[in-house]
């Protein structure tokens, strides 16, 4: 069979498994279904298709390590182990509805919230396991522990990461309005009653929740050894984790965004335009102008903090006392917060573009367009890029 021949065949096998799969995987509201793992999946190989080489289930392994919640951790440090250096495109798909949040990775399956459900793939193929739908749809990206998703939908959720059944329902805290930080055995959730919860893994009673409203709803928290920093109209304010009750209040006059913390500090955005350092009794240790609000949180690596979301360039200061150390040019505004690793920083653009540059000098190494998306995020975990757009987009990156 010829190289054309070999290609007309496997595109005419796809249509018919698309077609297939799509009159599968139809949910009822809180059901999930799953596909046997063997089946054929909508998700494009393009390396099969466009250069006639083996499909990269049969060559490549899933990466080793995880990105399992908002920003990669409790604290937002945005931090992984290694990204692609020189990527080309594993595959690409299209699930045909908004998605919310970053991707979440783990064991080799990628974990994605949209409008109406939470939805399962394999990392390497792109294959569908399961799809869950919600009728409150997700708010953000779901947090990961073990076998157990927890998902901020109409209330916070637990979901069978295998399966995609429903678990539990945490029927005790409101309704969520960010998606959940996740750290040693508790949940943390802001909710739509102005009040920030903690929760039990196991079964979602309610640990804790702050005694006094807020006078709006909130936005994601992060999660510090002994704090939780939570970022509210009035400014941002720290709740002691053991009981939430508030340790202090910084900022009274600027609505920060979600906030990150490593070794004692914490990195929020500002509504003035600033990126502000606030010491862990709740000091303003520096500010400086980045050009725009950034309403997701600064990533942290090392001694420096870095920023994009919501700019057309990548900034990198010094995090002991905010001296910028270099500003890379994206040509378009970045539509997510950075991953980064100790050699690369990436980001995710809102024309549908992936770009990364060097850590040390800010000197971009590369970019890739990925056709149709829309405000992309990214997630980098072993070597591998995820990168979903706001259109249904998701594509797989690696070397």
């Amino acid at each position: 069979m010829t190289l054309q021949s070999r290609r007309q065949a496997l595109q005419s096998m796809l249509i018919v498994s698309a077609g297939l799969l799509a009159g599968c995987l139809g949910t009822n509201d809180n059901s999930a279904s799953r596909g046997s793992g063997n089946e054929p999946t909508s998700a494009k190989p393009v390396e099969s298709q466009e250069q006639g080489t083996a499909p990269p289930s049969t060559t490549r392994t899933p990466p080793g390590s995880n990105w399992t919640q908002l920003g990669g951790d409790p604290a937002h440090t945005g931090v992984a182990d290694s990204g692609p250096q020189n990527p080309r495109v594993v595959w690409t798909l299209n699930l045909h509805e908004k998605i919310t949040g970053e991707p979440i990775y783990a064991d080799g399956t990628l974990y994605l919230s949209t409008s109406s459900s939470v939805v399962a793939l394999d990392a390497v193929t792109g294959t569908r396991h399961w799809s869950t739908s919600l009728e409150g749809g997700v708010h953000g990206p779901p947090a990961l522990s073990g076998s157990t998703l927890y998902v901020s939908s109409r209330r916070l959720m637990a979901v069978d990461a295998n399966s995609g059944d429903i678990l539990w329902t945490a029927n005790g805290a409101g309704e969520p309005s960010a998606p959940p930080a996740l750290s040693q055995g508790s949940i943390y959730v802001p909710c739509r009653d102005k009040r920030l919860y903690s929760l039990s893994v196991g079964d979602g009673a309610v640990q804790w929740k702050t005694t006094s409203r807020h006078s709006k709803s909130l936005a994601a928290c992060a999660v510090g050894p002994s704090k939780v920093y939570l970022g509210i109209p009035t400014g941002l304010v720290a709740h002691h984790r053991d009981n939430g009750a508030r340790a202090w209040n910084a900022l009274d006059s600027s609505i920060p965004g979600v906030p990150s913390v490593e070794s004692g500090r914490v990195f929020v955005g500002s509504s003035n335009k600033h990126l502000v350092a606030i010491s862990a009794n709740g000091e303003k240790l520096w500010s400086k102008t980045v050009g725009n609000r950034m309403n997701l949180s600064p990533s942290i690596f090392e001694d420096s903090v870095i920023v994009a979301e919501g700019l057309s360039k990548i900034q990198k200061f010094r995090t002991n006392n905010g001296s910028s150390e270099w500003s890379s040019s994206l040509k378009k505004t970045a539509s997510s917060a950075v991953a980064l690793t100790a050699n690369a920083v990436y980001a995710g653009t809102a024309n549908g573009s992936v770009v990364a540059v060097g850590q040390e000098r800010g000197i971009e190494l590369w970019r890739h367009a990925i056709p149709e998306a829309q405000h992309v995020r990214v997630a980098v975990a072993g070597g591998w890029l995820f990168a979903t757009g706001d259109d249904g987009t998701v594509t797989a990156l690696a070397d």
